[in-house]
């Protein structure tokens, strides 16, 4: 057996060994990029429907509150009993003075 024939086929099998390791190793490597982007994307997705839910939360307290201060404002207009003499500000339900008094000039 002649060394330098040993010694090629050695090196050529070494070579495709080394190859194959290569290809191995950037598969597994666009692999583990597209599952990265994978997750990434069912992660926004995720974050997405979450921020939706709290915004339709956020509408539907939004909603709540604004029908309670209308009911409240009902209550008070049936209370006093004049349209146009109740206010609403942030503060809370009001009278105001110059609307009893445009209402009792229009009157007489």
């Amino acid at each position: 057996v002649n060394i330098s024939a040993v010694i090629i086929v050695i090196s050529v099998i070494a070579g495709i060994l080394l190859v194959i390791f290569i290809s191995c190793l950037c598969y597994c490597c666009c692999r583990c990029r597209a599952y990265r982007r994978a997750q990434a994307k069912k992660q926004g997705e995720k974050w997405n429907f979450q921020q939706e839910l709290k915004r339709a939360e956020m509408q539907n307290r939004h909603s709540l509150r604004t029908k309670q201060r209308e009911q409240e404002l009902e209550s008070y207009r049936i209370k006093y009993g004049n349209k146009n003499s109740i206010h609403v500000d942030y503060v809370g339900v009001r009278e105001c003075k110059y609307a009893k008094s445009i209402d009792t000039a229009t009157a007489g």
